[in-house]
């Protein structure tokens, strides 16, 4: 729910994707890349997929109130393998999992699929409004977030906050389409599939590191391998 953890890259483990990609690889005129994953790395993958995966197949076999049980228990329980394996639990999946309990508690409660759902519509909106916010104010909240991650030129920063703005824009739309025009079963389908695609395009964003990196400061893909800060 943390918008795919999916190579450390957008979900709030930012500053622990440095554990996936050896720093001195080269990724040009064809070399292949070979990588590696630290265990946290991997309890962070886990812990992060867990969830979306559990809802889903939940969702296939059982009633969806049954499957949003399952989706609130698997949250709780990836926070707590964070917590354990990385001492804190980042922002991002914090803010991912109270969505989940509170809306996924009142979809149990009162046995409302719609509560559920929306928070869908909540959680892409409200990412949506704060990279908006920064962006107007000539800031932006990606940077101030995975700085520590990656190395780029501010206008590598401004393009990744707009397509991010756009892709959490339209992932609100839909999921509010979806809400309003099909059955809640359906909607399990379209949310995996919605995370899936928004996977792709995270790893599709090494493109625009790559690019943008800052010599000295990143690797190849623009990952950071010198400390860096970003003031609000």
């Amino acid at each position: 729910m943390s918008i795919v953890w999916l190579g450390c890259v957008h979900s709030g483990y930012g500053k622990y994707v440095g554990k996936i990609f050896r720093h001195e690889l080269p990724f040009s005129r064809g070399t292949l890349i070979r990588t590696h994953m630290s265990r946290g790395a991997y309890i962070q993958f886990f812990s992060e997929f867990f969830p979306i995966v559990a809802f889903f197949l939940a969702g296939q076999l059982y009633s969806f109130t049954t499957a949003a049980i399952v989706l609130i228990v698997t949250t709780l329980f990836s926070l707590l393998v964070s917590l354990i394996s990385l001492g804190k639990i980042p922002v991002m999946p914090i803010f991912s999992g109270v969505t989940i309990f509170i809306f996924g508690g009142l979809t149990v409660y009162l046995d409302q699929p719609g509560f559920l759902i929306f928070s869908d519509t909540f959680y892409f909106f409200a990412l949506a409004a704060i990279i908006g916010l920064f962006f107007w104010r000539d800031k932006h909240f990606l940077e101030h977030m995975f700085d520590v991650t990656f190395a780029m030129e501010k206008a590598g920063w401004r393009i990744l906050s707009q397509r991010w703005f756009i892709v959490m824009l339209l992932a609100g739309i839909g999921n509010e389409v979806v809400r309003l025009a099909f059955t809640p079963e359906v909607w399990i389908n379209y949310r995996f599939v919605k995370i899936i695609l928004i996977a792709g395009f995270s790893v599709y964003q090494f493109r625009l590191s790559k690019k943008y990196r800052i010599p000295g400061e990143s690797n190849a893909l623009g990952l950071r391998i010198r400390p860096g800060s970003t003031e609000l």
